[in-house]
């Protein structure tokens, strides 16, 4: 019924204007959809996935459909590069991992650490680059005593070669943005030996830091840095100041690299 009301105002308003509504067709696919992107050059190809795992194709702007195979992979999510329109990635519900660079029409697996939840990152000017997590398979409820670790990893060519291991235990990541948009920065928790736990408040222990060669070396920007946020001037850490009273220094960099504290303190939002 939204959908109604919604459309009936438009078709008023192209009629009170004497023109005419495009033509349209009607496809009908196996499930709800979950994803749908505008891939190539030109912008006319189009893939889809469904809530079943069943990847369609377009090649002509939407309007007729084919049912297509990544390795018989079920596709849970598709994720296009902003870099490039020709590039982008489908995950699989077993977080399998298949790449492509030529807009779907070929496919190359993503082999990286088995896990129970995974995160894919697209480098924001550099097609070929993405961050990877992994929450390990022994962070599953059932193995409580298990060493659980978040695992953070990178790739320069969408996974041609091994993956390079970033760090281990992370609570966050993401690339920069603007001078130092090839900069990973994560905050990570220290000490590695034991079960790694969800941030569900300001913690202890945990730093915000960058690393600007892929994990080979890693710069402590914020010692405490529990969380951050990443604009195109700013980067804004949380810093963790006492944490029986849950307060955190807030603190800002306009270059990446140094950090001054400003604002209030902040009380913790998950």
């Amino acid at each position: 019924m939204r959908q109604l009301l919604l459309l009936l105002p438009l078709q008023i308003i192209v009629s009170t204007l004497g023109g005419s509504l495009p033509s349209t067709k009607m496809s009908t696919f196996d499930a709800p959809i979950v994803d749908i992107l505008w891939l190539g050059a030109d912008r006319r190809k189009v893939l889809l996935n469904t809530q079943k795992g069943t990847l369609y194709e377009s090649l002509d702007d939407g309007r007729d459909w084919e049912q297509k195979s990544v390795h018989s992979l079920k596709v849970a999510r598709l994720i296009m590069s902003a870099a490039n329109a020709s590039t982008v990635v489908a995950v699989g519900f077993r977080l399998e991992v298949f790449a492509s660079v030529d807009a779907g029409t070929t496919w190359k697996e993503v082999v990286h650490p088995p896990g129970i939840r995974l995160s894919f990152m697209f480098h924001p000017t550099r097609a070929n680059w993405a961050l990877l997590s992994v929450w390990t398979e022994d962070c599953r409820l059932s193995l409580p005593g298990s060493p659980c670790t978040h695992k953070l990893l990178a790739t320069e060519d969408l996974g041609a070669k091994p993956l390079k291991p970033i760090s281990a235990h992370v609570v966050q990541f993401s690339w920069g943005r603007g001078d130092y948009a090839d900069t990973i920065f994560y905050t990570h928790i220290k000490d590695k030996s034991k079960r790694q736990s969800i941030l569900s408040k300001w913690m202890e222990g945990v730093d915000f830091v960058a690393s600007t060669d892929f994990g080979e070396s890693k710069t402590t920007l914020v010692p405490g840095g529990n969380k951050f946020v990443i604009s195109e001037k700013f980067i804004l850490v949380a810093q963790a100041k006492d944490v029986s009273a849950q307060t955190v220094n807030l603190k800002v960099s306009t270059d990446g690299s140094w950090f001054r504290k400003v604002g209030k303190r902040l009380a913790y939002v998950q």
